[in-house]
């Protein structure tokens, strides 16, 4: 079977995310009655996934159970891409249980929807770390988030922390107010760096950051930290908590900076909700790692939706008909990697016809291998 739960049965699937409770939103999910769960049986779920309505799923249980993986396939492709292709929520990830053998199973569920793992980390906050400094420089302020503060329209970023105040693990801001907490660094009406709570769950919280880009590498950052952490242990909170990216190396020397150790590494798969910008993101990763072979299949995927003129390529977020030459371009680097020529060549024809410059062809080393080739000599010249 696969059955929506209703929120007063939220509980039921407490036990079968016991080994995944590093991730608070889980708890706070059920705790808060807030997202969707899925399960197999109402009664004594053995299969769950917990959605987040936003980027996350969280997917524990037994990973062989064909109806329920069959029909979550149907409701996520179907349904949920469906409902947030036209939304500012582009990406998801889905985080899984390492003690079930999911991994091919998600992989099913998703299908030609492709997906692929990332790296991130779990950091949480060395207690014994008790010299906790919080100062700033001249002309700058430490300011708690609460009512006022919000209410203050005439401030730079104000908006982002709004929004903060209304998603991640709070139901509304009224939920924000009464049970989370932030702090934020203000230089005349400039909110110049933020960390806010996303999760509270007794004397555990998860806490996320961001830094206005005139203002990144200039110590906010880890001040603002210091701040949030300072008032977690101040009111029992002991268990502090931090994700980021592997590859957010900002993040992680904050993190490092403040206090914090590396607790686990984890790999969730992500995608795109739109499957032509999900095919495209995940065409450049290849690329990037050297999966040539793999990059230009994905490049082709997202090309044949160009060839039907699907919907899709037009709500797309990433490719509009100004950049629409790279991607051909990008595709024609692939398959010079991978020594097929033929293919490399059309690539680059179709990225002259949606505007390629030669100059972007002659500087990059990787047409080396065509100079020798007749067809790539006259489409040079031709475009000259």
């Amino acid at each position: 079977m696969f059955l929506k739960l209703e929120k007063e049965d939220y509980y039921k699937v407490k036990k079968l995310y016991s080994h995944m409770n590093y991730y608070l939103e889980i708890i706070s999910t059920i705790e808060k009655k807030s997202g969707l769960i899925f399960v197999d049986d109402e009664k004594n779920p053995q299969t769950a996934c917990i959605y987040n309505n936003q980027h996350n799923f969280y997917i524990t249980g037994k990973a062989t159970n064909k109806t329920f993986n069959e029909n979550l396939s149907k409701y996520i492709l179907n349904d949920i891409c469906s409902s947030m292709v036209e939304t500012d929520c582009l990406d998801f990830y889905i985080h899984f249980s390492d003690m079930d053998s999911w991994e091919e199973e998600i992989k099913n569920i998703f299908g030609q929807h492709y997906v692929s793992r990332i790296n991130w980390r779990y950091y949480q906050f060395d207690t014994e770390r008790s010299n906790i400094k919080v100062e700033l420089p001249e002309g700058y302020l430490l300011k708690k988030i609460d009512a006022e503060l919000l209410n203050r329209k005439d401030l730079k970023n104000i908006e982002k922390i709004i929004e903060w105040t209304s998603t991640e693990g709070w139901l509304n801001q009224e939920d924000f107010l009464n049970n989370g907490f932030g702090f934020c660094i203000i230089t005349g009406q400039n909110i110049v760096s933020w960390c806010l709570a996303d999760y509270v769950i007794s004397n555990r919280c998860e806490i996320g950051i961001e830094t206005d880009e005139d203002y990144r590498r200039k110590g906010f950052a880890s001040i603002v930290v210091s701040a949030c952490v300072k008032h977690c242990l101040s009111i029992g909170i002991d268990h502090i908590g931090w994700r980021c990216f592997e590859s957010n190396i900002g993040s992680r020397k904050t993190a490092e900076k403040v206090g914090f150790k590396l607790l686990k590494n984890f790999a969730p798969f992500f995608g795109w909700f739109n499957s032509f910008d999900n095919y495209l993101v995940h065409a450049y990763d290849n690329y990037c790692n050297a999966n040539y072979k793999q990059s230009s299949k994905l490049y082709e995927k997202a090309f044949e939706l160009i060839e039907i003129n699907s919907e899709k390529v037009n709500i797309s977020r990433i490719c509009n008909n100004n950049n629409k030459f790279w991607f051909y371009f990008n595709a024609a680097r692939a398959y010079a990697h991978c020594n097929n020529i033929d293919l490399s060549i059309s690539k680059l024809r179709q990225s002259f016809k949606t505007g390629l410059s030669k100059d972007m062809v002659l500087q990059d080393n990787t047409f080396k291998i065509l100079n020798d080739i007749t067809e790539f000599t006259e489409l040079i010249n031709k475009n000259r």
